[in-house]
């Protein structure tokens, strides 16, 4: 309750509080494939993403991951640059820089 008596409630707002870990990619520079490998290994289906150095998604998708804890993405279409790759899964969302050669 406020000073002069009256009562409001407050915006709900919804805070994400999942870490951004790191992850291993490779080969960097790449220019055909890259394979990243995650630590966590989960059965959800990661959602791929390429950042270019202006924030421009270049490259989304969800891919299979395999049972070994490698994703496999295609970077052949990609121009060559600095890329952000991001992956999020159920549990976590995992980044790296890399090259395309």
């Amino acid at each position: 309750m406020d000073i002069d008596g009256q009562a409001a409630f407050s915006r709900i707002i919804a805070i994400d509080n999942r870490v951004v870990h790191t992850l291993t990619a490779y080969p960097n520079p790449a220019s055909d494939r890259l394979r990243i490998d995650l630590a966590e290994k989960t059965n959800s289906q990661p959602l791929v993403r390429a950042f270019s150095t202006d924030g421009r998604i270049v490259f989304e998708d969800k891919t299979e991951r395999l049972s070994d804890g490698h994703v496999y993405i295609s970077v052949k279409a990609i121009p060559a640059g600095l890329y952000q790759v991001q992956i999020v899964n159920a549990a976590s969302t995992y980044q790296a820089q890399v090259v395309k050669g």
